[in-house]
């Protein structure tokens, strides 16, 4: 999967209605702060991730915003789970 706003539409479609630009701009914001070395497989889907984080968060992006009852966005434990694996290693016990 590329990185573009119909991709990200694709994966968090309760974006749907959001403006194009500000979509495109938090995109690139986010693919800015995102390291390909690090993150490898796993940097499209962290990408996507969080730029829905940055966008949920943002005053345009409220009514889209999907939380859990702690207030933290279902984006922002996706990215937690997502830092973890490619930081410490999948785990078996």
């Amino acid at each position: 999967m590329t990185i573009s706003e119909a991709a990200f539409k694709a994966r968090w479609p309760e974006f749907e209605s959001a403006d194009s630009d500000l979509i495109e701009l938090v995109l690139v914001e986010a693919q800015n702060q995102a390291n390909a070395t690090v993150l490898g497989n796993s940097y499209t889907e962290y990408v996507l991730t969080l730029a829905a984080d940055m966008l949920a968060t943002h005053p345009f992006g409220q009514p889209m915003r999907l939380s859990d009852n702690t207030g933290q966005t279902i984006y922002a434990r996706l990215l937690d789970r997502i830092r973890k694996q490619k930081t410490f290693g999948l785990r078996h016990g």
